[in-house]
């Protein structure tokens, strides 16, 4: 087993984590085809991965996501900024939840987005279904980076706290396995956390989508 270097899981927290987020105005303002999304996700959020050779987002994926409802549909083959904004959430949350739970938190808003964009385009593309749904997404990205960066500032806090307090267990036994204690503290705060949000979906989204 590898021993304990604090200094090399500092390295490997900053490698992982040290792409910056993507914010609203980094977004390209003008509608991609699938193609173009899975590559600008995978260009931006590629030090996320855990090998190479895996795909953040794929065409299937995207496709699977707009049949469920987790995503409003594209407007004529095309992705815009707001169909980009929810594709990197829904990339989030899929590290944690089930398909089944992403849909339950994201449907309502989605389907809302779609029964507005069908009425716009009855109406020859000009705008008549609400804006709101559309600004909700907005004002839901800004505040999913604000999450993120603090987020992330906290979890490096977090990680030198816990690297410090591994390093000063004085008993024999553990000292080769510190890299050990170190993965199940942290699989014990992801399992709590992850709990947590499933409980949340339950009392409050889940007959939504019934």
């Amino acid at each position: 087993m590898t021993n304990f270097d604090r200094n090399e899981i500092i390295k490997i927290f900053e490698e992982t984590f040290g792409c910056k987020s993507i914010d609203p105005d980094s977004i390209p303002d003008i509608d991609l085809y699938v193609d173009q999304v899975t590559t600008f996700i995978e260009n931006r959020l590629g030090s996320l991965k855990r090998n190479d050779e895996d795909k953040m987002l794929t065409k299937t994926m995207i496709n699977n996501y707009t049949k469920e409802g987790i995503l409003f549909p594209p407007v004529l083959k095309k992705y815009t900024r707001n169909h980009m904004k929810m594709l990197i959430m829904i990339y989030y949350l899929k590290q944690v939840l089930s398909i089944n739970d992403i849909k339950a938190i994201l449907k309502p808003l989605s389907d809302r987005i779609k029964s507005a964009d069908e009425k716009d385009a009855k109406a020859g593309g000009k705008r008549v279904g609400e804006d709101s749904d559309h600004d909700f997404i907005d004002k839901m990205y800004e505040t999913f980076i604000r999450f993120e960066e603090a987020e992330k500032n906290a979890f490096q806090a977090d990680m030198a706290s816990m690297t410090e307090k591994i390093e000063g267990m004085d008993l024999e036994w553990q000292k080769p396995f510190q890299v050990l204690l170190l993965v199940v503290d942290l699989v014990l705060q992801a399992y709590m956390r992850k709990t947590m949000a499933e409980k949340l979906i339950d009392t409050y989204f889940t007959e939504e989508v019934e």
